[in-house]
C-alpha cells in the first residue's frame, strides 16, 4: 500500500491543460516520485508516494499500485521522462565503452541474472563517460508499457550531468576545486566525487546507521585522498540538519553545505515551507 508523503499542487496548474506540460517521473528504491512543469519551468505539482518494504515488494509493482491511485499520470503530457534509481552501475571512459559488452560488466556480480534484466547504458553529459546499468526486465517493460513515449534515465546520469552542468551551485565560501555530493534516497546514499570539471566517481551505498554514513563517506575522502577540513560535502535528499547522520557528518567534514534549488527551476507559494534540497534528484532528472 502506497503512503502519500507529499502532495503539493500550485493554484495555476490546470489538469486540463497537461499537454502543455512535462512530466518527470523518478522511481527509487521504495518510492515513487513526480513532478509537473511548465514552460517556464515552474513546478506546479509535486508529490511522492512511499511503500512499505515486504518479502513481494518490488518497484514495478509500486509503479502499479501508483498508476492505479494517481489520475494525472494516465493523462498527455508534451514530453515524459521516468528517472531510475539502480543499486548497481559502472561508469566506463567513453573511448574504452564497447556497447557490445554491456552485460560483462556485471559478469562477477551473483544478485544479478542476465535473463531477468536488460543491460542499458548512456553517456552522461559534460562527461567522457558512459554510464551502464541493469534494470530488471519486468520493471523495463512496465515502464514501456505506462510510458511508451517516455526518456528513460538512469538518477546517477542525470545528477551527475546536470550538477556538472551548474557547477556554481556546489561552490561554498571555502571552496576548492574538488568536491563530494551525497544524495540520499530511500536507504541509499548515492556518492559523487568532481574535480575540476570532471565527474571522477560514483556509488551507491545502503545504510542502516549514521555510522554508515560517515564511514562510507571518509572512505571516499581516504581513497581520493581529501582533506575534509577543506574539501566540502554538499548533500541533498532526505535528510534534515537536526538528524543524527547530519550531526555525525558535521563533527568530521567541516564544510558541508545543502544543495540549493537550480536556479532555472521555479517554485510558487505552495512550496513554502518545503525543503528543495529533498527532491534534488527528481529536480536535477527535469531540467537534465
Amino acid at each position: 500500500m502506497a503512503r502519500i508523503n507529499l502532495d503539493v499542487t500550485e493554484f495555476g496548474f490546470n489538469s486540463k491543460n497537461t499537454a502543455q506540460y512535462a512530466l518527470t517521473v523518478l522511481l527509487g528504491f521504495d518510492s515513487v516520485y513526480y513532478n509537473i512543469v511548465d514552460e517556464a519551468n515552474q513546478v506546479l505539482v509535486l508529490r511522492s508516494f512511499h511503500f512499505d518494504h515486504n518479502k513481494n515488494f518490488s518497484i514495478d509493482k509500486a509503479l502499479d499500485s501508483t498508476l492505479a491511485d494517481d489520475s494525472y499520470l494516465k493523462k498527455i503530457f508534451r514530453t515524459k521522462r521516468i528517472i531510475v534509481d539502480t543499486v548497481h552501475y559502472t561508469c566506463v571512459p567513453t573511448k574504452f565503452f564497447d556497447a557490445s559488452q554491456k552485460q560483462l560488466y556485471f559478469k562477477n556480480i551473483n544478485d544479478i541474472v542476465p535473463q531477468e534484466n536488460i543491460f542499458l547504458s548512456e553517456n552522461i553529459a559534460n562527461t567522457d563517460a558512459v554510464l551502464v546499468y541493469p534494470i530488471e526486465r519486468v520493471l523495463y517493460n512496465k515502464i514501456n508499457e505506462a510510458f511508451p513515449s517516455a526518456k528513460m534515465l538512469n538518477s546517477i546520469t542525470t545528477q551527475a550531468g546536470f550538477l556538472l552542468s551548474q557547477k556554481k551551485l556546489l561552490i561554498g565560501p571555502n571552496s576548492t576545486d574538488r568536491t563530494v555530493c551525497i544524495n540520499f534516497r530511500d536507504g541509499y546514499l548515492q556518492i559523487f566525487f568532481f574535480e575540476g570539471n570532471q565527474f571522477v566517481f560514483s556509488n551507491n551505498f545502503k545504510f542502516s546507521a549514521p555510522q554508515d554514513v560517515i564511514y562510507y563517506t571518509l572512505l571516499i575522502y581516504k581513497q581520493f585522498k581529501l582533506n575534509p577540513s577543506t574539501v566540502p560535502l554538499h548533500i541533498s535528499g532526505t535528510i534534515t540538519e537536526d538528524s543524527d547522520i547530519y550531526k555525525f557528518i558535521y563533527r568530521y567534514i567541516r564544510n558541508v553545505y545543502f544543495l540549493p534549488k537550480p536556479d532555472a527551476l521555479k517554485l510558487g507559494n505552495q512550496f513554502t515551507g518545503v525543503p528543495a534540497f529533498f527532491y534534488n534528484d527528481i529536480f536535477c532528472g527535469t531540467l537534465y
